[in-house]
């Protein structure tokens, strides 16, 4: 019969009637339906098979039998169907495939200046390497500087890193740069890093998200609305469901519209709070790093000084409250310290950290405390404070340090409203145990005056030693996506500046773009500016600038690029600031390829083209135009969403079959006699397949897609077979006239 399990069709099931009309489905047929909660059921057997009565799960199951339409209509308590969860943050599975192929690649950036009368200033050429093995990346910077008199080579970072998805974690041996957070500080070390690296699986949700919940009792649509925009619409079974991870942040209200099978509509509000600065229960972020400490970096190769420890531990403990722990240490230094980041409700969030800190005999300590608060009016408010104590020390504060801070505080206000524009003014006072205070107060306001018109006004007052005061005006205009131009007046003081400026943005594909900006002083009439011109090719960026001065020019040239060897090759790029593809097309010329829509280059000559730009550990696109296939070549796939580890690569194959036809005579010739080989059956062996066909009337062939070249071949029928070498010729033709073909039998 036909089964409806809360008005939603299941389809058609095999099922026992008795004569007092009372249903039995087996329990693989209930469960494979939707309903999962069966406690109460007391099966029964029937030709070896277990089966439930329908009755024997009443009041939560009813049923009815109609015999005009020999349907079986169930009616559950939604509490026993199978809930729907829907993560929002969630890939969809096996749509990406992950790319890993051994590798490497050069950058570089050449830059070329010229003085007022085009003489020689300056080369700066800064450059980095790496290799990336079994997704293990090897990686040196240097740097080459030259200018009249004094010529540089420095060695920049280099290290090993190696990286743990499952942790996901990061090790890096060698150089790195490290901090301990709030409170603390970092710099540039030579050692041993360990971190914990969200960035390697970027679609795993680390902090508390909004979560949904509901029951429907007939199959519905449900939309999910946050702060009144529609960020999602299912159609879904009854029972239970619930959305996870819905994006939100800040203070605002969520709203689920259920519309049910029968049209009714039901509404259900829900408030939320949600910070960034919370981690969820049990996730924890760290870092640790011991090593020595790297100094003059890009003065010195090799300037290594005193062992030093620096590191931090942050736990999300409940949806609400997120603990840490940091300390950093060297021969004179110990500091350390704790934080605390909470969620107070719907009144907004609070951070707050303390450290103690000792440094040749000095004792001193610090704490501060942040507080935000946001909502979907579009008001916000943010109020800090930093207090110091004069012995307070770190890696890079030190306790006898003369103009240190004592105390400092922030306030701000922002109203944002789509109509009237976005407001907001702050305070900053900075009190120090030494010098006078100094405090700013500030106001900006924003609008778009028209479509494609804004206003930017601001001002502000500082005071320190003296008092000075400063008001800004600007107006931005927009001409389509790529080019904008902007006009503002500058007040500080009695110093009125006049600025003008326009710009064509360069795409992120293939092309160019320009940018001029020039100022005038209006109490000396002075006018300095710049103007620039950028070219993107798919092999490189080239560019040049012009600075004027007082009263004289200077130009720079720039080249930058890149050289990956990938497939026992060597390409040039772009320069590759994270991963790379090599993207091959059969070996079909000039095929336009594109990244996330932006086409990066064409395919050379041999049906490659490399692609610079991949964002390791993402989904990225990668497509050709198949408006550049031939017509007579068939190909599958014309998009592909690939994967890669940091700075890794990999070849991503856009598979091409050539359509031609061949088509001919085959002939016998056996002791001396000459006849078709009407209804003979063809057998070719080329190097990666069999081609075999059944030969027509009169001898007539056709044969598709056979690869060029020489390869043997054999014609049999019943116990006659005739072997021989058959040439297929090389050619673009979509049909290819072979003549006859003749096999002699021996």
């Amino acid at each position: 019969m036909k089964v409806t399990l809360n008005t939603e069709d299941k389809g058609e099931l095999f099922l026992f009637i008795t004569p007092s009309k009372e249903a039995l489905l087996t329990q693989q047929d209930l469960g494979e339906i939707g309903l999962e909660m069966l406690t109460g059921a007391t099966p029964v057997e029937l030709e070896g098979e277990h089966y439930v009565p329908l009755t024997s799960l009443a009041p939560d199951i009813q049923y009815a039998i109609d015999d005009k339409t020999s349907t079986l209509h169930i009616t559950a308590d939604p509490k026993l169907l199978k809930k729907n969860v829907l993560d929002f943050a969630q890939r969809e599975p096996g749509k990406t495939t992950h790319l890993k192929a051994n590798a490497a690649f050069i950058n570089y950036n050449l830059g070329y200046e010229l003085d007022d009368k085009f003489r020689y200033t300056s080369l700066n050429l800064p450059f980095e390497a790496g290799i990336n093995i079994n997704e293990r990346l090897f990686y040196s910077g240097f740097s080459y500087a030259k200018s009249p008199g004094e010529t540089k080579f420095s060695r920049l970072f280099s290290n090993v890193t190696f990286d743990d998805i499952a942790g996901p974690r990061r090790v890096v041996i060698g150089d790195y740069s490290a901090s301990s957070g709030i409170l603390g500080s970092g710099g540039n070390f030579g050692g041993v890093s360990i971190t914990r690296n969200f960035a390697l699986t970027p679609y795993f949700v680390t902090t508390p998200t909004l979560g949904l919940k509901g029951m429907i009792q007939t199959p519905s649509e449900v939309q999910v609305y946050v702060n009144g925009m529609l960020v999602r619409s299912e159609k879904l079974s009854p029972g239970e469901f619930e959305f996870q991870n819905i994006n939100a942040t800040g203070s605002g209200d969520a709203e689920l519209v259920i519309k049910d099978a029968y049209g009714k509509e039901e509404r259900v509000k829900v408030p939320f709070y949600l910070s960034s600065s919370i981690l969820k229960p049990g996730v924890q972020d760290y870092g640790y790093s011991l090593g020595v400490k790297r100094q003059h970096l890009g003065q010195e190769n090799f300037s290594y000084k005193e062992p030093t420890f620096v590191g931090f531990h942050r736990l999300g403990l409940t949806d609400n409250f997120t603990a840490g722990l940091r300390a950093e240490m060297d021969k004179d230094t110990f500091n350390a310290g704790g934080s605390l980041a909470a969620l107070l409700g719907r009144a907004g969030a609070l951070d707050a950290a303390a450290a103690l800190s000792k440094q040749d005999g000095r004792r001193g300590y610090a704490g501060t405390l942040n507080y935000s608060f946001s909502d979907k009016s579009g008001f916000s408010a943010r109020f800090s404070a930093n207090r110091f104590s004069l012995g307070y020390a770190n890696l890079t504060l030190q306790a006898a340090a003369q103009s240190k801070t004592r105390l400092s505080r922030n306030a701000s206000l922002s109203y944002n409203h789509q109509a009237l524009g976005s407001i907001s003014a702050s305070y900053t006072q900075t009190d120090y145990f030494t010098q006078p205070s100094k405090s700013r107060t500030s106001i900006f306001y924003t609008r778009r005056l028209f479509k494609d018109v804004s206003l930017y006004i601001s001002g502000g007052r500082t005071k320190a030693d003296t008092v000075t005061r400063d008001l800004f005006i600007g107006f931005n205009f927009l001409f389509g996506q790529q080019a904008s131009a902007s006009i503002n007046r500058q007040r500080q003081d009695d110093q009125v500046t006049d600025s003008a400026s326009f710009q064509s943005n360069a795409p992120t594909g293939i092309g160019s773009g320009y940018r001029f900006n020039a100022n005038r002083q209006q109490d000396t009439g002075k006018v300095d500016g710049n103007g620039s011109y950028q070219y993107k090719g798919s092999r490189g960026i080239v560019s040049a600038d012009v600075w004027h001065s007082n009263g004289q020019n200077r130009y720079t040239l720039n080249g930058s690029g890149g050289i990956a060897f990938i497939n026992k090759s060597f390409y040039l790029s772009r320069p590759i600031y994270d991963s790379f593809a090599l993207v091959k097309v059969g070996a079909i010329e000039n095929v336009r390829v594109s990244s996330s829509s932006q086409e990066i280059g064409t395919t050379d000559k041999n049906g490659e083209v490399l692609v610079p730009n991949l964002i390791s550990n993402y989904d990225n696109e990668l497509s050709i135009d198949d408006k550049d296939i031939p017509v007579n070549y068939d190909i599958i796939e014309v998009s592909k969403n690939v994967s890669t580890s940091y700075r890794g690569a990999g070849i991503v194959n856009f598979d091409t079959a050539k359509l031609q036809g061949f088509g001919g005579l085959f002939s016998v010739t056996e002791n001396g006699a000459k006849k078709p080989a009407e209804y003979w059956g063809i057998e070719i062996n080329q190097s990666d397949k069999t081609v075999t066909a059944v030969i027509g009337k009169a001898g007539e062939f056709y044969l598709e897609n056979l690869a060029s070249g020489q390869f043997s071949a054999r014609l049999f029928l019943g116990d006659k077979a005739c072997r021989f070498d058959i040439d297929i010729p090389a050619s673009d033709a979509i049909m290819i006239d072979m003549g006859e073909v003749n096999c002699e039998i021996h």
